[in-house]
């Protein structure tokens, strides 16, 4: 810095260096539909997006190194580039170079399957670097539980759900 006092000469000060402390990322989860996931929760075979913000908060270009594993019960149907599933069900995005303060966002489409149980949670790590990843918060999606349904239908296999059957009749359930 340079001071400059009236009448005086400026007098050049020692550098300061402040260490930037990063923000860990942020995680959000919404219908794929883009509405919001309301408190009751989500149906097996609804459709999530997951978003991770991403910064990198150095002072010069950096890689960056997203990666989000999927939860049991969410299956990966879509991610935004150059996001790469892979067989450990896990979403990993690279970036290289990536410019000081660039803040930018990555998107996982998923799809709640029969394995969710009462609550899907699920956070992703963010690399700037050769930093130790920071993670997200943890995102919980609670699942609605469905009532199971049984149908009724007769030996031509027609539903005959509340409808009235005789004696002798003959029904599948």
């Amino acid at each position: 810095a340079i001071v400059k006092i009236d009448g005086h000469e400026p007098i050049h000060t020692n550098t300061v260096k402040n260490k930037v402390i990063p923000e860990d990322p942020e995680k959000s989860a919404k219908m794929t539909s883009g509405e919001t996931i309301s408190d009751s929760g989500v149906k097996i075979g609804d459709k999530l997006t997951y978003t991770i913000e991403y910064q990198n908060y150095k002072s010069t270009n950096a890689s960056v190194t997203i990666r989000d594993e999927l939860p049991k019960g969410v299956d990966y149907v879509s991610s935004s580039s150059p996001g790469a599933y892979t067989t450990d069900h896990a979403v990993t995005w690279k970036f290289k170079d990536v410019a000081p303060g660039f803040k930018g966002i990555v998107t996982v489409d998923g799809k709640v399957n029969d394995d969710a149980l009462v609550e899907i949670n699920n956070k992703a790590s963010v690399a700037v670097g050769a930093d130790q990843p920071h993670f997200t918060n943890d995102v919980k999606t609670t699942i609605i539980p469905v009532k199971p349904t049984k149908s009724v239908a007769n030996i031509s296999k027609e539903a005959i759900d509340g409808q009235q059957v005789k004696i002798g009749d003959e029904l599948i359930y």
